[in-house]
């Protein structure tokens, strides 16, 4: 959710984050990089590895995130790739059916 931040925002909770000692750097890179693949990717020291993909609301705001997380070896066996397609077919279901809920 942070590549749909708007560039204020974003500087705001880097700002904070680095209080915290988070790995700014990191962090700063990972947007523009989400931006390309269209979905996060986070191998977690303890061989873990989610992907993750932003849902839109009919007005485009980002709104949730949907992730799909695993042992590393299986998600790496499975593949990336299949994985990200099959977090955006989820997305784009969720969207439609948000598209045809009548409003509130």
């Amino acid at each position: 959710m942070l590549a749909d931040l708007r560039p204020d925002h974003l500087a705001q909770m880097l700002q904070r984050l680095a209080v915290q000692d988070a790995d700014v750097a990191a962090l700063e890179a990972q947007p523009a990089q989400i931006r390309e693949f269209g979905s996060a990717l986070n191998a977690r020291p303890d061989d873990i590895t989610s992907s993750a993909m932003t849902v839109q609301d009919p007005r485009g705001t980002t709104i949730a995130a949907i992730d799909a997380a695993g042992p590393s070896i299986r998600t790496a066996q499975q593949g990336q790739q299949q994985i990200a397609r099959q977090l955006h077919a989820a997305a784009v279901q969720i969207e439609e059916a948000l598209r045809a809920a009548p409003n509130q």
